[in-house]
C-alpha cells in the first residue's frame, strides 16, 4: 500500500474513525435546539400549528440510558454495524 493523503472517497471506508466521530458527536453535541413548524403537524398526539416554535434537548436525547447503555461512557463500539439498531430519532449529529 502506498502512503497518500486521505481523499473524500476514502471516508466511507474509515469505519473506526466514523464510529469515533459519531460517539464524540453524541457526547458533545449542542445542548438545546429550536425549530419552527412550517406546516401543521402532530407530535405525540399534540397538534402543532405552523409558526409554532419548539425546543428540544440534544443532551437528553443523546444521554438517554434506555437507548445508550452507560450514556456517559465514551464507547465507539456502540456504533458497530451489527450492534443494536437505534431508533431514527435517537441520534442527531
Amino acid at each position: 500500500m502506498t502512503a497518500r493523503p486521505v481523499r473524500y472517497e476514502d471516508f466511507p471506508k474509515l469505519d473506526y474513525t466514523n464510529r469515533v466521530l459519531n460517539e464524540a458527536s453524541r457526547l458533545h453535541s449542542l445542548p438545546f435546539f429550536m425549530r419552527r413548524a412550517i406546516q401543521p403537524l402532530t407530535i405525540g398526539g399534540v397538534s402543532i400549528p405552523p409558526g409554532t416554535e419548539m425546543g428540544f434537548s440534544l443532551y437528553a436525547l443523546h444521554k438517554d440510558p434506555s437507548v445508550y447503555p452507560g450514556p456517559e461512557r465514551f464507547d465507539p463500539h456502540r456504533w458497530l454495524p451489527d450492534g443494536p439498531a437505534l431508533p431514527r430519532s435517537a441520534f442527531i449529529p
